[in-house]
């Protein structure tokens, strides 16, 4: 089924499924910025930073 013209897209991303592709993607692009970098490493728990990284990669891939 088509979508009108300018209907929201959903889009949903299995981050730990992913998590090899988004990385790839990361390091062939640079796509996160330094602002991106920073708030991630504010982050406490390892495992979250590494999930919010991912979050942040997702997004700019689906973006581009």
């Amino acid at each position: 089924m088509n979508s009108p013209a300018g209907s929201p897209e959903l889009w949903l991303v299995d981050l730990a499924q992913s998590a090899d592709a988004l990385m790839a993607f990361e390091a062939s692009s640079s796509c996160l910025s330094g602002d991106d970098l920073e708030r991630v490493g504010r982050l406490a728990a390892p495992a979250e930073r590494d999930r919010r990284r991912r979050c942040y990669v997702a997004l700019r891939c689906l973006l581009e």
